[in-house]
């Protein structure tokens, strides 16, 4: 029903279904019936940008660096805050707690307070360049001011300024954290659980990182042995555990050695007892690796030489149990026909 307005000079006469009508509206409105909801509180669009509690305990500027962990706010405390608009800690980056977690400031952000910051995406920040060819930056250990370069890391870098030191860079944030990383031992290894690295690039070149890494070699078995010179250059993925006893663990090694391996064969000629020497990766004593000599095939011909042949060949495995090597077939002969006709 549409109600027209009136003047005071009009004659105002009302049927008892306008009046009542008019009087449940108002009534309605009275008592807060159909009234519009309050509407949601509005949700962050920008998944990129996050808001960002600075409790590292000192100012940040714009373009700083602060490590994630934990929420302002969680679900118990405020469920449709939680929601709508997440909040993180932000704290000194830590190597260990911190890596593949972290946020840059978009504003600056006093201590204690509340700012924006980019927690994935694009970012301009600060770059520490270790290397010009470095395409990949991390969090930098106990620094807020900018990031590091690196052979891999979580931010990928789309430019940066020419040069070396503390660069102006634009970076990708939010990669995988688990890149191929390369070290060399730090000494001469031959056998044991873990390993010592220094990183460096894939070719072996150094890159002054901060700190060497310690591999977990246990998934190659206990006590492994290999003799590992300061020059082999091994590949590596780091744990995401910061508490696990070791850094990472290898994912390849290099072809081992088997300059004097074991032979696990008699040549005796009628020997009928059994040999009873053995070879074991983690436990070869003078040798490196083993020659396993096998018959692969048996041979008689009748149209031909009347003679039974074996074949045989030597199989290499290196000091770390990889196949080397494959000799070329040899033939030996198990037995000759014999006239008996007589």
């Amino acid at each position: 029903m549409t109600v027209p307005e009136k003047t005071p000079s009009d004659y105002f006469h009302c049927g008892a279904g306008d009046w009542n009508a008019f009087a449940r509206a108002a009534n309605a409105h009275l008592a807060g019936e159909g009234m519009a909801a309050p509407p949601p509180v509005p949700i962050l669009r920008n998944a990129s940008i996050v808001r960002v509690e600075n409790v590292s305990g000192s100012d940040v500027s714009r373009f700083g660096v602060l490590g994630i962990d934990g929420v302002t706010i969680t679900p118990t405390d405020n469920a449709d805050e939680f929601k709508a608009r997440p909040c993180v800690e932000g704290y000194t980056p830590d190597i260990d707690e911190h890596r593949g977690r972290y946020v840059v400031t978009v504003e600056p952000i006093a201590a204690g307070e509340i700012g924006k910051a980019v927690v994935a995406g694009l970012a301009v920040v600060g770059v520490l360049v270790l290397d010009e060819d470095h395409r990949w930056a991390e969090m930098y250990d106990g620094v807020t001011v900018s990031l590091i370069s690196a052979a891999t890391g979580s931010a990928r870098i789309l430019w940066k300024e020419s040069g070396v030191g503390l660069k102006w860079a634009l970076v990708r944030l939010g990669n995988a954290v688990h890149h191929v990383e390369y070290g060399k031992p730090t000494t001469t290894f031959s056998q044991g659980t873990t390993i010592t690295l220094a990183v460096c690039e894939a070719d072996g070149t150094d890159i002054g990182a901060a700190a060497n890494v310690t591999i977990d070699l246990s998934v190659r078995g206990d006590n492994v042995e290999h003799p590992f010179s300061t020059s082999n250059v091994l590949t590596f993925v780091r744990y995401e555990d910061p508490s696990a006893s070791a850094d990472g663990v290898l994912i390849g090694f290099p072809n081992g050695t088997y300059s004097s391996p074991l032979t696990l064969y008699n040549t005796a000629e009628g020997s009928e007892t059994a040999q009873t020497d053995d070879w074991d990766r983690n436990d070869q004593g003078a040798y490196d690796g083993v020659v396993d000599r096998r018959v692969v095939r048996v041979v008689y011909n009748e149209a031909g030489d009347k003679v039974l042949y074996g074949f045989y060949r030597d199989y290499t495995y290196d000091s770390i149990g990889k196949l080397a090597a494959i000799s070329a077939e040899t033939r030996f002969t198990i037995d000759a026909a014999t006239d008996c006709a007589s």
